[in-house]
C-alpha cells in the first residue's frame, strides 16, 4: 500500500469516526417523556332556570287574533315584573302568525279553506330565584300563558366549577404519568407542557333535593345537579430510577 492510499485509509476512519460520534451525540439528546390525558369533573347546584313560555290565540280575523294575543302578553309581562323578573331577563323569541285551514268533510275533497289566523308569542324568561319557580309556573298559566316548555338550569357564574374541573384534571394527568412511570421502572420528571383539550358541561341530573314555592299548589321543580368536565393533555419528562 503506497503513501497515497495509506493517507487516504487514515482519512476516510477519521471522517467514520466522527460521523458516528455526531450520531451518538444526537441520539443522547433525543428527550424522554410521558404524554399523558387529565380528566376532571365538579359539580354545582344549578341557581337561575330558563322557561320558555308562549301564547297563543286564535281568531276569524288576524287583527282580532293579534289584539288578543298582544292583550294577553301584556298581562303576562306585567306580572312577570311583579314577580320580580327583569326586564334583562325578558326575551320575546318568536312572534307568528299563520291562517288556520278548514277542510269540508264531503267527497269532493274541496280545496282547504282559511278558516282563521293563528298568532304566537313565544318569550323566554330567567329566573333567579328558584324557590319561587314553581309558584311563577303556576300564575304564569293562571295569567293566560297556554304553552310552557323547555325548563333548563344552569349556573350563573360557573368560573369556579370550571377552574375546580381545570385543577382536578391536571391532577388526574399528573396520577396518570406516576403510574405509567411506576410500571416502567422510572421517575416522572418535570412538566415539558401542559394544554387544555375540552371542557364540556353535562345538563343538571336530578336529585332528591326540591326546590318548591311554599303553597301545596305549587308545581313542584328539581333543579338537579350540574358537571362540567375538563380535559387536559400533559407531558412529563423521564428520569433514571
Amino acid at each position: 500500500m503506497n503513501l497515497k492510499q495509506r493517507t487516504f485509509l487514515r482519512t476516510l476512519i477519521l471522517v467514520c469516526t466522527v460521523a458516528t460520534g455526531s450520531w451518538d451525540s444526537r441520539a443522547d439528546e433525543i428527550p424522554r417523556t410521558i404524554r399523558v390525558m387529565g380528566t376532571g369533573t365538579a359539580a354545582g347546584v344549578p341557581d337561575i332556570a330558563m322557561v320558555n313560555l308562549g301564547v297563543t290565540t286564535e281568531d276569524a280575523q288576524a287583527s282580532a287574533a293579534v289584539k288578543s294575543n298582544s292583550r294577553v302578553v301584556s298581562k303576562l309581562l306585567q306580572m312577570l315584573s311583579l314577580q320580580g323578573i327583569e326586564e334583562r331577563d325578558t326575551q320575546t323569541k318568536g312572534f307568528n302568525v299563520r291562517p288556520v285551514y278548514s277542510r269540508d268533510n264531503n267527497r269532493n275533497r274541496s280545496a282547504p279553506q282559511i278558516s282563521g289566523y293563528s298568532v304566537s308569542n313565544q318569550i323566554r324568561i330567567r329566573v333567579r330565584e328558584l324557590d319561587n319557580l314553581g309558584r311563577l309556573l303556576d300564575e304564569l298559566v293562571a295569567a293566560g300563558s297556554n304553552q310552557i316548555s323547555g325548563i333548563s338550569f344552569d349556573i350563573d357564574d360557573p368560573i369556579k366549577l370550571q377552574d375546580a374541573a381545570k385543577q382536578a384534571a391536571v391532577k388526574d394527568a399528573m396520577r396518570v404519568a406516576k403510574l405509567y412511570a411506576d410500571a416502567a421502572g422510572v421517575r416522572v420528571g418535570s412538566l415539558i407542557s401542559l394544554s387544555e383539550s375540552s371542557s364540556a358541561s353535562q345538563p343538571p341530573m336530578p336529585m332528591a333535593r326540591m326546590a318548591m314555592a311554599a303553597e301545596a299548589s305549587a308545581v313542584p321543580i328539581a333543579e338537579g345537579e350540574k358537571t362540567i368536565t375538563a380535559t387536559i393533555e400533559a407531558v412529563f419528562g423521564i428520569l433514571d430510577p
